[in-house]
């Protein structure tokens, strides 16, 4: 009786301290005395509920998990523990699990109906769902907390769900908010900046940027947003600073490239894009932009092997297969840029120059034939396609199909009336079908037009603007 009244006293006043230590943060003096509670009382679930806390105290989750289950396999109605299961679930990646026991926590706990009392908790709960990508859940969750408590960090975390949910002005004003309750803190003025850029009102942006910067000059964020709002060597300067704050960050030295890009400087900007696609292999942004750097530098065998690099890692993008194709042409690789249209339209079925491309590839390759159907399907897509009808006209001719090269010319020329080159195109179809007096008259026309500086009418493709760094929410 007496040893099992001392083993009793022992463990309360293990239990005591163990609190105290809990209180002061001393996790490890904590641990090591509920430790003993539990061996002295195996079926103490208060004391290995206790200590679970110190195990994901000390960040040994799957530890902390094993001693809560001991605890409820002990108490089964021991709710209470149900919030801090929830994080060591949510800590070793088993989020939505942990969102189904934080919220069987909310529903269950006494003490978390109190709206101020279970603020943080959803706080918790919204970036659980937020997390998962339910940003409905992720919503109802951190209005809670910011009812409850409102809070810089909660508002700031309200903002992006808001964003994420189309409420576009609700997340300005919970970041506008988020100023006002902590006016020196960096954390919602960059929030506030980004979503001004990221709704087009770049002069809006501005201000709280570098009132972020003001408050944390450390700030990596509001240096990178404010260079994506301003231009030139200004907007180079805030890249470079964040680039120096935070070097292992691809999404800076893309941006810097595309600054460099816009000034013309396409060498340094290729230097930056490959920093950037080095942080991050597969970046295909960055690789399509080298490319396009490349055809400004007129090194056509480099910017293909880039466009090729970017498709490695996103066979889908359009633009990418559309330079490839235009920069096969441009090097007379037929059946290469034939290959690279023909994608284009599988991708894009709407898109007339991928169809034009396919059928003037065709026809280089001498596949007449072929190119008739391709020709006629850009024409059927854009009837005022001048050159598709010019060079539809073109291969009839070369199939020997006269007549209805005429009226491909016809309708080319019912587009640009006064087009020296369609004259003396249509003027070497009637040479020859042998009628050399026509073809004289045009060749004359097309003589006159040329003289009085008309431009010919068929416009060469162009290609793609550079692809915008994108100013993803990483909060």
């Amino acid at each position: 009786m007496r040893t099992g009244m001392a083993s009793w006293l022992r463990a309360e006043t293990l239990t005591i301290f163990g609190k105290l230590h809990l209180r002061r943060h001393n996790y490890e003096q904590a641990f090591r005395c509920f430790q003993k509670v539990a061996q002295l009382q195996p079926l103490n679930a208060s004391a290995i509920a206790k200590l679970g806390y110190c195990y994901a105290a000390l960040g040994r989750h799957r530890d902390a998990l094993d001693a809560y289950d001991r605890a409820l396999q002990i108490r089964p109605d021991f709710t209470s523990l149900y919030a801090n299961y929830s994080l060591a679930l949510n800590r070793i990646g088993d989020t939505k699990i942990a969102a189904e026991y934080l919220e069987r926590a909310l529903r269950s706990r006494a003490y978390l109906k109190d709206p101020t009392n279970a603020a943080s908790w959803h706080h918790e709960l919204g970036l659980m769902y937020g997390k998962l990508g339910d940003w409905e859940h992720a919503l109802i969750h951190l209005r809670s907390a910011v009812e409850g408590k409102p809070d810089e960090t909660a508002l700031c975390n309200l903002a992006i769900a808001l964003w994420h949910t189309g409420d576009k002005d609700g997340c300005v004003d919970a970041y506008t908010k988020a100023t006002e309750l902590a006016p020196r803190s960096a954390e919602g003025y960059d929030g506030l900046g980004w979503a001004f850029y990221n709704l087009g009102r770049n002069a809006e942006a501005v201000a709280p940027l570098r009132r972020a910067i003001e408050l944390d000059p450390k700030h990596a964020d509001a240096y990178y947003h404010l260079g994506m709002v301003l231009l030139g060597d200004e907007a180079l300067a805030m890249l470079r600073e964040a680039a120096k704050l935070r070097p292992e960050h691809a999404e800076t030295h893309y941006a810097i490239g595309v600054t460099l890009a816009a000034q013309g400087k396409f060498a340094d900007a290729i230097e930056s894009y490959r920093e950037a696609v080095r942080l991050r292999p597969d970046y295909a942004e960055a690789y399509f932009n080298i490319g396009v750097a490349y055809s400004a530098l007129g090194q056509p065998e480099m910017e293909i092997e880039a466009y090729r690099s970017a498709l490695n890692f996103n066979d889908t993008d359009v633009p990418t297969w559309g330079n490839l194709a235009l920069t096969y042409s441009g090097q007379l690789l037929h059946s290469d840029a034939l290959q690279a249209y023909r994608k284009l339209c599988e991708l894009q079925p709407d898109n007339e120059m991928g169809f034009y491309g396919v059928a003037t590839s065709l026809a280089y390759l001498e596949r007449y034939d072929e190119a008739v159907p391709n020709f006629q399907q850009a024409i059927h897509l854009a009837p005022s396609f001048i050159a598709a009808h010019e060079y539809l006209g073109w291969t009839y001719a070369e199939l020997g199909k006269f007549s209805e090269a005429l009226d491909s010319y016809r309708s080319a020329m019912s587009l640009a009336p006064n087009s020296a080159q369609l004259h003396s195109e249509l003027s070497e179809v009637y040479q020859k079908m042998g009628n050399e007096e026509v073809a004289r008259q045009l060749r004359s026309r097309a003589d006159e037009l040329r003289e009085n500086g008309v431009d010919p009418a068929i416009p060469k493709p162009k290609r793609p603007i550079y692809k915008e760094p994108v100013s993803e929410i990483q909060r």
